[in-house]
């Protein structure tokens, strides 16, 4: 349901909204496309996004399209990175065994890829994330458009008349410590 509409059918007593933390799978316009204002200004984080400006995704979005018609996929850009990264090592490094390509590999850092900047470190790779965020476009606020989540700080209060205690876990948690070991308030015994 449309925001507009909730707040036409709730009136003052608008229920609580909440912001909701996703994945990169949520990187996809058909995604907001089938459940918009569920997911409108939803977070996640991903290595790019399908408007970027950056140079290096722009050119291998168009040399994509010039080829296959189509818009990329996420997996296809990673793909894409992932053999330029392997080209580049096996041409630097003329590595003669697998054991030689993967060191060479671990010292790779900072590769400028489609997905940003890739390098490694103990066997993981490291890639700069974006956070980003699902909003209405400016033209059609029915259309929606994936774009840098902006991140600035702000104040959030209580609702008029709402008290903002913890909750029986989160006192439970302070004085227990966290983990497994939850304080349980067991009912009195029958007589």
């Amino acid at each position: 349901m449309r925001l507009d509409r909730l707040k036409l059918k709730y009136g003052k007593k608008l229920p609580k909204l909440v912001w909701l933390l996703g994945t990169n799978g949520w990187n996809s316009d058909r995604l907001h496309r089938r459940i918009g204002d569920f997911v409108w200004r939803a977070v996640f984080c991903d290595a790019s996004y399908p408007a970027s400006d950056d140079p290096a995704w722009t050119t291998f979005v168009n040399r994509f399209k010039e080829k296959h018609a189509r818009d990329p996929h996420f997996l296809q850009a990673i793909g894409y990175d992932s053999l330029r990264i392997l080209h580049h090592v096996l041409q630097k490094s003329n590595a003669p065994g697998r054991e030689a390509l993967r060191d060479e590999l671990r010292k790779l850092k900072d590769f400028p890829g489609a997905t940003g900047l890739t390098g490694f470190t103990g066997g993981d790779v490291e890639k700069k994330l974006q956070i980003l965020t699902i909003e209405r476009t400016r033209g059609d606020v029915n259309r929606y458009e994936i774009v840098p989540a902006s991140m600035s700080p702000r104040e959030v209060t209580p609702a008029e008349g709402e008290v903002d205690q913890p909750s029986e876990t989160e006192e439970a948690v302070e004085e227990n410590g966290p983990g497994p070991h939850k304080r349980r308030t067991l009912p009195a015994p029958r007589e």
